[in-house]
């Protein structure tokens, strides 16, 4: 048994290393069993477009809306996010393995790029550091200009480095929400992650929010993932 768990560790080391994943000490492990090219959920081909570089999935909810019931049943049933988060990042095995693109080296293989989508399992504490931020309510003027025909986040970044993430929300009519904003320590992201609590209540409800927070100097890939909870008492 001892042996056995020494190859599993030496193996993700090793497949860690070749993929560049040594220095994310975030890392864990790669999950093998999910697809890795799109459509991800062959019974909805068309119902999840992937306007990301990379992938947050942080809940039990990410995997269905983005994989389907099949994998999120079956496959990460049992997963921890309480501890652990995944990320999704699309690549190139031979680019990962023989080329230094950060330094502007390209034509490094022969052959054609063979793209495809790898899923990292990461520890949450590793991988994030939380940005203190102040929610607001309501918006102003200016922010509800912003809002009235988008139907996706905005972030306004000030002149001063400050942000507003401007975000919609929707649950029931007494539903309450916590957010949080966290930057992740390796790649270049910065996420909004909204608690939503069920209200008890049987009619809808929809709210805009802003949450203002100090943003890091760079280019960032924002996006958000909700986490559904129960009753806040």
């Amino acid at each position: 048994m001892k042996l056995l768990i020494c190859l599993l560790f030496c193996s993700n080391l090793v497949m860690a290393q070749s993929l560049g994943f040594a220095k994310d000490s975030a890392f864990v492990k790669l999950i093998d069993n999910l697809p890795k090219k799109p459509p991800f959920d062959t019974a909805y081909s068309y119902s999840f477009e992937i306007k990301h570089k990379y992938l947050y999935l942080i809940s039990s909810k990410d995997v269905y809306e983005v994989f389907g019931w099949k994998e999120s049943s079956l496959k990460l049933r049992d997963f921890d996010f309480a501890n652990y988060h995944i990320l999704g990042k699309e690549i190139c095995n031979q680019c990962e393995m023989y080329c230094n693109h950060d330094e502007g080296q390209k034509d490094c293989h022969l052959n054609v790029c063979n793209r495809e989508w790898i899923c990292l399992m990461k520890k949450k504490k590793k991988a994030f550091k939380e940005i203190s931020s102040q929610e607001k309510l309501p918006l102003n003027d200016k922010q509800n200009t912003v809002m009235k025909y988008r139907y996706n986040d905005t972030v306004l970044v000030s002149n001063t480095g400050m942000a507003s993430w401007l975000t919609h929300s929707g649950g029931d009519c007494h539903a309450t929400f916590k957010f949080g904003v966290l930057q992740d320590n390796y790649y270049p992201a910065i996420i909004l992650k909204e608690w939503n609590y069920n209200g008890g209540c049987r009619a809808a409800g929809f709210w805009e929010f802003a949450i203002n927070f100090p943003m890091p100097y760079g280019d960032f890939q924002t996006s958000k993932n909700v986490i559904f909870m129960k009753r806040n008492e």
